[in-house]
């Protein structure tokens, strides 16, 4: 081995232990985001509750019966705002969110949905723009090669449509937000109510 290739030898492995510590930095830097994010979300929904907790107290104190009920659509109507601030909150971080955390969460939403027959799906312009060759690659492996990846986009802000001939399956981030809706509105009115 001459002396050149011993340098360009030296050059490359460094290079490779630079990539790996730069990797290994960016790792801890996303996992301390998602920490952070878990942090502010939990210190947001405390400081909901606690405003929730002050109206009621707050209307608790009118004694009449009118009183009361206008304290009861007061405190529904405040829990209805909670609900749907906390639910478009939600939609918001999953249409934020970055490839590394929206792809798997793709994937399973592909993994729930994905029929056994021959189709295609047609991605969001959001979703097409997130697409990898890894991806591409599970998404064939998932759909056991049945579904074509339209050329076409899904006019919806993330998710995708399937399409199997004259039937479409709507999995777009708000399609499945509407069709959940009483059930999240559940999950969050449980959750204000343990507060």
């Amino acid at each position: 081995m001459g002396g050149l290739e011993k340098i360009t030898g030296h050059i490359i492995e460094n290079a490779k232990i630079e990539a790996d510590e730069i990797i290994k930095k960016a790792e801890a830097q996303a996992a301390e985001i998602r920490k952070n994010s878990y942090d502010e979300r939990e210190k947001r929904k405390a400081a909901l509750e606690e405003k929730i907790k002050a109206e009621c107290e707050k209307h608790l104190q009118m004694s009449s019966g009118k009183d009361r009920q206008e304290q009861r659509q007061i405190l529904l109507a405040a829990r209805s705002k909670a609900i749907e601030d906390i639910i478009a909150e939600a939609k918001e971080r999953i249409k934020n969110a970055g490839r590394e955390e929206y792809l798997p969460m793709l994937k399973r939403l592909l993994e729930s949905a994905v029929t056994d027959k021959s189709g295609e799906i047609i991605f969001s312009k959001h979703d097409k723009d997130m697409l990898d060759d890894d991806f591409i690659a599970e998404f064939k492996n998932i759909s056991k090669g049945l579904l074509k990846i339209s050329d076409e986009t899904a006019d919806t802000d993330c998710g995708f449509i399937l399409r199997y001939g004259k039937i479409e399956i709507n999995c777009s981030v708000d399609s499945i937000f509407e069709d959940r809706y009483n059930e999240l509105t559940d999950l969050v009115n449980s959750c204000i109510n343990a507060g």
